[in-house]
């Protein structure tokens, strides 16, 4: 009798249950550690029901928001809560309430790092969508209604313009 084959998927057949290219897939493995393949006797790749569980927690962190590094971050960690980062856990709603409060306090410089760390946790687009946007349209509308002033309309627009500005380029 031969030798046992070993249980797993084929990258294919995972590409195929998980709607995520074969390439991808590989990239992911790649540069975040989030498969662990077992090889078969010809060396091809073959994957457990644990990586297509991770894959799963990956789409589901970035369709949140979360960067890609950062979504692998979590994925791998999720079935230790403890571990998981704690912007993941958070999420992107308290990463724009801190950056109202250090905007609104003029606190420039825990300002620019909660924006870093939003820029480094989520996609811009997220963090445009659902930080920044949000903050700078309420800020214009306290400001109409005379309930802030116009240095801290002034402040915030200028970090966020030169944020934005950097990342332009």
């Amino acid at each position: 009798m031969g030798p046992t084959p070993l249980p797993g998927l084929r990258v294919g057949e995972l590409s195929r249950r998980t709607g995520v290219s074969a390439q991808l897939l590989r990239a992911w493995e790649r540069r975040y550690g989030l498969l662990q393949p077992a090889r078969s006797a010809g060396g091809y790749r073959l994957y457990a029901e644990a990586d297509e569980r991770r894959v799963r927690r990956m789409q589901a962190y970035l369709a949140q928001g979360l960067s890609a590094a950062e979504a692998a971050r979590a994925a791998l960690s999720a079935d230790d809560p403890a571990s998981v980062p704690p912007t993941a856990r958070q999420g992107l709603a308290g990463g724009a309430a801190a950056l109202a409060r250090c905007l609104d306090a003029f606190d420039e410089p825990v300002a620019q790092a909660v924006l870093d760390r939003l820029l480094a946790d989520f996609t811009i687009e997220a963090v445009l969508g659902q930080a920044t946007l949000p903050y700078l349209h309420d800020l214009g509308e306290r400001w109409a209604r005379g309930q802030t002033s116009v240095a801290c309309e002034h402040l915030a627009s200028n970090i966020l313009r030169g944020r934005l500005a950097g990342l332009a380029r």
